[in-house]
């Protein structure tokens, strides 16, 4: 019922993550490869860029109004966004931090972006308690909600390995703590994998509504392999099963960043081309029911 629900709103977007591509080809190109491969939509990453990069310097609002004219005139989305995710536990929660300012920056340049979430990860502690771990990260969340509901946007909480949020319950349980719309739940199929927790046994695990969003990844081995589907262990016919059960109405979006890092620059736009039939294939299994 779920599924056939879906069917009749709007149609499920495909999207990848450009991190990979626009190391090779930076903006506007990168869009335009990602468009002519195939792809509704860009899951942006303001991941790994240095300090001085446009997506998060001084004229960051005005570089993301510029991003934003680019995805418009090729007709492509951007729904979800990738955070900086530099920031460490020792540095304070405020302008002093250039980390934590980068995460603020990338808030409100997804927003205008049109994205309706920024993936945010959790902080790992290891020197304090489990207990003090758990504080620090809701106290890191929390302190975006002004930014978050200034710009319509959320924050999506990833599972991680061996940090807070690696479960769905324990996701669930900061979502409730943090008491507030402003956040959401986000699945890696390979990090539950790295778990032990199969993609379709962590969906149904969560609470119904938690989910925004998938980064669609497979994998082998319990490593953070990043790589198209089908390539790995993961069990795509239970994954999109349980995201029908589940009345997912988010993207198809595809995290294959090391598949990506490691195809020839001339060879990006097959291999772009090949990811994105293959989401195309995940979403038909989606929306036959």
């Amino acid at each position: 019922m779920a599924g056939s629900l879906h069917m009749r709103g709007k149609k499920m977007k495909l999207s990848v993550d450009h991190f990979a591509i626009r190391k090779r080809f930076r903006e506007k190109e990168a869009f335009t490869v990602l468009k002519k491969a195939g792809f509704d939509a860009t899951d942006f990453s303001y991941f790994g860029w240095p300090s001085d990069d446009p997506v998060l310097g001084g004229e960051y609002l005005s570089y993301a109004r510029e991003m934003r004219q680019m995805l418009d005139d090729l007709g492509l989305t951007c729904h979800q966004c990738h955070g900086p995710f530099a920031y460490d536990a020792h540095e304070p929660m405020d302008e002093r931090s250039e980390n934590y300012v980068a995460m603020e920056r990338s808030l409100r340049s997804a927003a205008i972006l049109g994205a309706d979430h920024v993936t945010v990860h959790s902080l790992y502690v290891p020197w304090v308690s489990k207990e003090e771990e758990w504080e620090i990260n809701r106290k890191y969340f929390k302190s975006f909600e002004h930014i978050l509901k200034n710009e319509g946007i959320r924050i999506a909480i990833e599972n991680l390995p061996i940090q807070c949020t690696e479960t769905p319950e324990q996701i669930d349980q900061m979502i409730e703590e943090l008491d507030s719309p402003c956040y959401a739940a986000l699945l890696d199929t390979g990090h539950g994998m790295i778990s032990n927790i199969t993609p379709e046994d962590f969906i149904r695990r969560l609470k119904p509504g938690s989910l925004c969003g998938v980064h669609v990844q497979d994998m082998f081995e319990h490593r953070d392999s990043h790589l198209v589907p089908y390539m790995g262990e993961i069990d795509w016919d239970a994954f999109i099963k349980a995201l029908r059960e589940a009345g997912y109405q988010g993207e198809m979006s595809l995290e294959i960043i090391h598949f990506m890092e490691k195809i020839p620059t001339d060879l990006i736009p097959a291999a772009l081309a090949y990811a994105a039939q293959t989401g195309r294939y995940l979403i038909r299994r989606f929306e036959e029911a």
